[in-house]
């Protein structure tokens, strides 16, 4: 049992000055906030720099600072490939997709993923597929997050791990609630810059200061307690093949190459100004998440530290600050931590709550109900905006249900929503082939869905990421083959509308008055 450490008042200081910059960001997200467009989406606001923090901010947190380093901490350097690769591959997704997805989402003047999904296809059922499947990845994700707040509620302040969940949800419903899209933008961008000092700092920290030796004396202890917690990344038996094997390594880079296609990374990316900025939005996202993910090595540095004691893995990183650190700093550090987690929640639960309130509400439900239909525009704003409150404030509540009780690892609750990831090949293939058909997209949520189970009761039992990948693989070639069987049923005019250049488009269809040109 460790000894339990006071650090006295400086967790609640720290606590206090957070939550005095997260309502003073709702209130500065309010301020900004026109309408409902706005308030969901802030379509088109920021530069690069700061939706790259936003956006790597949203990803990665929860699982950064507690998932990867209690992977680390159970299974060693072998359990720090996923933390070590994932920028670098979500980045080559973000190469991949990213310019066109934000230039057709451009053009057809959509607020979010499963509304662009259903305009691309030019079907109300597709656009409420999406959005289903896209609550059910993004639900799991922040439900992951709120596990996260749990466990460090009950590290710094001694809260038991249910009231810490109800904490964390009820401040983020209150800022999130008040200031929306605006708001979550703003804290995560805030967020980010600490986790990157975090990120840095707990390099230094496990690989210089825990132990006199440094590095030679953290390794003796690993190997000391297991040879296959060591720095020999090539075991493929017992620890090791949880990591290190070819499927294992292959399904990381599938998993996320289709994450960087997922709700939460398109979100942030929406409100990037033009899509010319791109480039440099995916050369700061890299930078900024690889020097988060050196927060991995907490979970090194804590297993060498405090051997197989703790009672949860996930509890790695957050342990060794309270216990290894002086009061102030491990305050500071657990307070930024457990900021950039709430501000990852927030980024999930906005998506939710947009997907209720645009792709359900505004987009299915009004257009057949005389009344609603009828609304004058200003008073359909302000009823979607109470909805999506509504929203955030249910969506909340689920995820104290659900996160009690807390999983043993975090990265097995936020990935069980991959099993709805059949949508990403027709996302990704949508945009850039006109070729796939309704046919193809429904095919892909099949044959996707299929995939996730099959691997994970077969021949991915046990791997971290096969089920995401198997997933993304036979949706993919589903909606290949079934589009190039079945007949284009979508107008050929709004394909035009996605695919042709300007000049050719507005050649083609001179009387057209809704084409929005790229560099808008």
């Amino acid at each position: 049992m460790l000894e339990d450490i006071n650090l006295g008042a400086w967790p609640f200081i720290m606590l206090a000055l957070y939550f005095i910059v997260m309502f003073g960001a709702g209130w500065y997200g309010n301020k900004k906030t026109t309408g409902f467009a706005s308030f969901v989406a802030a379509r088109a606001s920021y530069g690069p720099t700061f939706i790259a923090l936003a956006a790597v901010s949203t990803a990665a947190s929860g699982l950064t600072f507690m998932g990867n380093p209690g992977y680390a901490y159970t299974y060693g350097y072998s359990g720090m490939w996923y933390a070590l690769v994932w920028p670098g591959i979500v980045s080559l997704g973000f190469c991949l997709t990213s310019y066109q997805v934000l230039r057709s989402v451009r053009r057809l003047g959509v607020v979010s993923l499963p509304d662009y999904v259903g305009a691309r296809f030019k079907s109300d059922s597709i656009r409420v597929a999406g959005t289903v499947l896209g609550m059910i990845s993004v639900i799991t994700w922040a439900f992951g997050q709120i596990v996260a707040c749990g466990w460090l509620f009950n590290t710094f302040f001694g809260i038991p791990y249910f009231w810490g969940t109800v904490i964390c949800c009820v401040g983020v419903a209150i800022y999130v609630v008040y200031g929306g899209t605006h708001a979550y933008l703003l804290t995560d961008m805030l967020q980010a810059i600490i986790m990157i000092a975090m990120g840095l700092s707990v390099l230094i920290f496990c690989y210089l200061t825990l132990f006199p030796g440094g590095v030679p004396e953290l390794n003796a202890k690993l190997v000391e307690q297991s040879a296959l917690l060591g720095p020999d990344m090539f075991k493929t038996d017992g620890l090791g093949t949880v990591f290190f094997s070819t499927w294992a390594i292959v399904s990381v880079v599938i998993a996320h190459i289709s994450t960087s296609i997922s709700p939460a990374h398109a979100k942030p990316l929406l409100s990037l100004k033009k899509p010319q900025l791109i480039r440099k939005y995916i050369i700061l996202y890299f930078l900024f998440a690889t020097c988060m993910t050196f927060a991995v090595f907490g979970g090194l540095g804590a297993r060498a530290y405090f051997g197989a004691t703790l009672e949860a893995a996930d509890k790695a990183l957050p342990a060794l600050i309270v216990h290894a650190m002086s009061a102030p700093l491990g305050s500071f550090f657990g307070i930024a931590l457990l900021a950039a987690i709430m501000s990852s929640i927030a980024g999930a639960i906005m998506v939710i709550s947009t997907n209720v309130s645009n792709e359900i509400y505004r987009r299915t439900i009004v257009p057949r109900t005389k009344v609603a239909k009828n609304l004058p525009k200003e008073a359909m704003d302000k009823r979607c905006v109470l909805i999506t409150r509504i929203a955030i404030i249910f969506v909340l509540g689920l995820g104290i249900l659900f996160s009690n009780p807390a999983p043993k690892f975090l990265i097995q609750m936020a990935f069980v929503g991959s099993i709805a990831g059949g949508t990403a090949p027709s996302v990704v293939l949508g945009t850039f082939w006109r070729r796939v058909t309704r046919a193809g997209f429904w095919a892909g949520i099949v044959a996707g869905a299929a995939g996730f189970i099959f691997s994970v009761s077969t021949i991915g039992k046990g791997v971290a990421f096969s089920g995401p990948a198997m997933c993304f693989v036979w949706a993919t070639v589903a909606v290949v083959v079934v589009s190039l069987l079945t007949k284009q049923t979508i107008p050929e005019d709004h394909l035009d509308k996605l695919f042709l250049s300007e000049d050719v488009y507005r050649e083609k269809y001179p009387q057209a008055k809704d084409y929005v040109a790229d560099d808008d």
